[in-house]
């Protein structure tokens, strides 16, 4: 019985997509499982704590229960940053002192892959030698392995799996207008000034474009700014709102170029820049996370220093976009890039779940 603690949707991230995709593939795998949404739905503030709380309390005694019954289990959870930890903690503990057979952490952040953390270290000898890790990449893995000088019991399970592929695969420009677009929880840590200069640079180098801007966003500040652009620029500046599904689908498809200048210290393995390449659409992408890992296979598409971001950015526009031949280039490297990973991601699921059958 595996045991899952893990937010679930209807929170969309890139946590909550792949927790809901390895519980799909689990059920079609007819593995005994149960699932309890520790996630805070849609709640924020005071709210968000509460329901985090009840809903943990409600996977303990979940956990109690499988005890009590004397049926072997595993817990199966997500290592979180920020206060998470807490809850983290918590569970691996009660885990632990109830003997289950396996402990599976998955990692979503690089907050403790990229640099030292006590935190994990800590949680990782408190899991003891049940825990089996899920990590990202073989880079993850080894960038742990690297900075906690021990054995580490892992699986590797890339994002790329969870990456839907488009119906109608384009990678063709025709010349003429280039159509950047920029999708993202609309944030300042995840680079929405650094979008806001490329714009500006865009213009000042008369480029031919348009800039596409879709997500949510929960700062004033920022709705202020997309309002005011939105009306100064409105035959070039367009926000289309948080879209999902076949609006998002067709988002992808309508762009050239994608951006992705974030600054945000977790990064991970952005979900955008799976999309992007699944759509065979260059993305342009700070070096924030593993994202040099994700593209340092495609030539004509380097990954830039996020202090650098707007000057680079509009160079590599430019040079990708120099004639639709070279674009061609670009663009179906990044397809082949996706559909190569997305075999090796398959293949990783597959280890997966050989690995809960042998629980």
């Amino acid at each position: 019985m595996i045991i899952f603690a893990v937010a679930m949707p209807p929170l969309i991230n890139g946590q909550t997509v792949a927790n809901s995709k390895v519980v799909e593939e689990v059920r079609n795998s007819k593995i005994k499982f149960i699932v309890y949404d520790i996630g805070p739905g849609t709640w924020l503030g005071l709210f968000y704590h509460l329901l985090r709380v009840f809903r943990i309390l409600r996977a303990i005694c979940g956990i109690f229960g499988f005890y009590y019954k004397r049926e072997k289990f595993s817990v199966y959870y997500v290592y979180e940053s920020g206060l998470g930890y807490l809850y983290n903690l918590i569970l691996v503990s009660v885990a632990r002192f109830l003997s289950a057979e396996k402990i599976y952490m998955h990692h979503h952040t690089s907050e403790h892959t990229l640099r030292k953390s006590k935190r994990f270290d800590f949680l990782k000898r408190a899991a003891g030698m049940r825990l089996h890790n899920i990590f990202l990449s073989c880079k993850m893995a080894n960038n742990v392995r690297d900075l906690y000088d021990d054995g580490v019991s892992y699986s590797i399970l890339e994002n790329y799996s969870i990456v839907s592929r488009p119906e109608n695969l384009s990678v063709s420009w025709c010349g003429g207008k280039i159509v950047i677009g920029y999708i993202s929880n609309i944030t300042y840590e995840k680079g929405f000034s650094q979008v806001l200069e490329v714009f500006s640079s865009l213009r000042k180098n008369r480029i031919n474009f348009e800039l596409r801007i879709a997500g949510p966003y929960k700062s004033d500040k920022i709705g202020r700014e997309l309002k005011y652009l939105s009306e100064e620029f409105f035959d070039q500046f367009f926000y289309y709102g948080p879209i999902y599904g076949a609006e998002k689908e067709k988002f992808y498809s309508d762009c050239d170029i994608l951006l992705f200048p974030s600054r945000y210290k977790y990064e991970a393995q952005p979900l955008v820049v799976l999309e992007s390449l699944a759509h065979g659409k260059p993305c342009i992408s700070s070096d924030a996370g593993y994202c040099r890992e994700i593209l340092d296979n495609i030539k004509g598409l380097p990954v830039v220093p996020v202090e650098n971001y707007t000057s680079d950015t509009v160079k590599i526009i430019k040079q990708i976009c120099a004639s639709p031949d070279a674009y061609f280039d670009v663009a179906t490297q990044c397809h082949e890039r996706f559909i190569y990973m997305l075999k090796r991601s398959k293949i990783n699921m597959s280890e997966l779940l050989d690995e809960f059958s042998n629980i």
